[in-house]
């Protein structure tokens, strides 16, 4: 009897990620093609959901050309995608009204202080349960309508994120998930409903709001023309799915009582799985609802992981840097004669300071160091960073056991070592290098019937290392001294930052 598959789609930042699974959860095919991000002015990011379109259509040809056996058995499709980026169209046509700004793009300062001004930081935090920001789908939104306010002049608006448009495109519903509605920062993080009143007074469209929905929720059917447009079988369900870090959480196996996850990509990332909010923790750590229903999800963060090691070598070998990464894949041994300090700030320190202006540093370099001694400095400010955020949860790190390890970064033996050490954890590195794409597979398979429950078939491991005594306490006198020198660090962006403004001046 032949194999049935699920197609997942990945609106991701960089790359649209179409995956094919087996119902075992294996990967049988993929592909991915590029998106385009925009940079138009300074701190300005986006990017066109038609090309998120057009990028699906190619990959749908690309695999029905190499397996369209397959895709005549794929039974259903889950989403995921970069969460907060609004995507604004009007319903009836389809027809976008303005690129997505996505995650990363801080254009909406004067927004944040005008939201600040009329409902105060603490509103957000004490409903929304996260800080006011511009990376946050509010501020874009005010910022759209103060700039462009022609777009909200259409009857018939509609808002989605990125994994939802796709979602819309194949089967015509306008729905969300809850993961992504808490990344909005207008979505009730207790009572989960749309907080009205927020668009009300900024005079925005009430009833462009989407429905929400749990992630393994069946929002719709793949319609006929969508069927023969990208190749896919006319009515299978559309799976919700979830924000890529709510999917990524539930396949790195963050659900897992005592498990916490770790994917070190481009970025780093912390994610904790909790049933309730702790207050204490608010303002320390993001927070969002999950995919999975009743659950939440913390998220620390610093926003150069393997970027920072990328960006090093990069800077220090050009386009030769192939070669370095392959020393650095059999990079075993950890020196405790090497001390050298990193602080891995090449965009800001994410969480717990949010201090998006802050710069990155090496302090503790000599004549007799190597490069290899820097990566492995890197590498080791990265974890740093990560247990700063760990360490803001007592009430939820207490019962920790295990490290669920995944990512670019996790394919490095002695990555995993450092964080095994650093702390004090057992570290189990996921077989799954598309986690976000994993987590769009499970919840498929749950709507479907496959599996009953998430449990262990969310993680997948390959290998495990543990703590090691020598190196636990090595970290443990680095990690101090990495802290002591942390206000100094911080402190310098703001004042270098000083020194250029005056310059610019003059």
């Amino acid at each position: 009897m032949a194999s049935e598959f699920i197609l997942t789609i990945d609106v991701g930042t960089t790359n649209l990620k179409v995956i094919l699974f087996d119902e075992e959860g294996n990967e049988v095919f993929r592909v991915t093609r590029p998106n385009t991000t925009r940079y138009p002015e300074p701190f300005f990011a986006e990017q066109e959901p038609q090309q998120w379109i057009e990028n699906l259509l190619a990959v749908m040809k690309d695999i029905n050309q190499l397996c369209p056996e397959k895709l005549r058995l794929v039974r259903a499709v889950s989403l995921t995608g970069q969460m907060h980026g609004p995507v604004l169209f009007e319903s009836e046509s389809g027809r976008v009204l303005h690129p997505c700004l996505i995650w990363s793009d801080a254009r909406a300062v004067e927004e944040v202080r005008i939201l600040r001004e009329m409902f105060g930081d603490d509103f957000f935090l004490r409903e929304m349960g996260n800080p006011l920001q511009q990376s946050f789908t509010l501020p874009k939104l005010l910022w759209i309508k103060r700039h462009r306010p022609e777009v909200f002049e259409e009857r018939s608006i509609k808002l989605l994120f990125p994994k939802d448009y796709i979602g819309y495109i194949l089967g015509g519903e306008v729905t969300t998930d809850y993961s992504d509605a808490s990344g909005s920062l207008f979505f009730g993080l207790r009572e989960k409903e749309w907080k009205k009143e927020i668009l009300r007074d900024l005079g925005l469209p009430q009833d462009m709001l989407p429905e929400v929905v749990p992630g393994e929720s069946t929002v719709g059917y793949v319609s006929e023309e969508a069927a023969a447009t990208f190749f896919l079988p006319a009515g299978i369900p559309i799976v919700k799915g979830g924000g890529d870090l709510a999917t990524t959480a539930l396949a790195a196996g963050a659900g897992i009582e005592g498990n916490l996850s770790l994917c070190v990509g481009t970025a780093g990332q912390l994610l904790l799985c909790t049933d309730e909010v702790d207050e204490e923790t608010l303002g320390k750590l993001y927070i969002f609802l999950h995919c999975v229903q009743d659950k939440y999800f913390y998220l620390g963060t610093v926003p150069t992981g393997g970027a920072a090691l990328d960006w090093f070598l990069s800077a220090v070998t050009g386009d030769g840097k192939h070669n370095l990464w392959e020393k650095i894949g059999s990079l075993a041994d950890i020196s405790p004669r090497q001390v050298i300090l990193f602080y891995p700030f090449l965009l800001g320190t994410g969480t717990p300071y949010f201090d998006y202006q802050a710069k990155a540093a090496f302090l503790g370099l000599q004549m007799n160091h190597k490069a290899e001694d820097m990566i492995v400095a890197i590498l080791e400010g990265v974890a740093f960073a990560l247990k700063e955020s760990f360490e803001r949860v007592p009430a939820v790190s207490e019962k920790i056991r295990q490290i669920i390890l995944s990512g670019g970064l996790a394919r490095l033996p002695i990555f995993s070592r450092i964080v095994t050490n650093v702390f004090n954890l057992p570290v189990a590195v996921s077989r799954y290098a598309d986690t976000a794409s994993v987590g769009a597979f499970l919840l498929a398979a749950k709507a479907l019937g496959i599996v009953r429950g998430y449990g262990d078939s969310a993680v997948g491991l390959e290998s495990n290392v543990f703590p090691e005594r020598f190196y636990v306490q090595h970290y443990r006198k680095v990690y101090s001294l990495y802290r002591s020198f942390l206000d100094m660090v911080l402190s310098f962006a703001s004042e270098s930052n000083r020194i250029q403004g005056r310059e610019e001046e003059s």
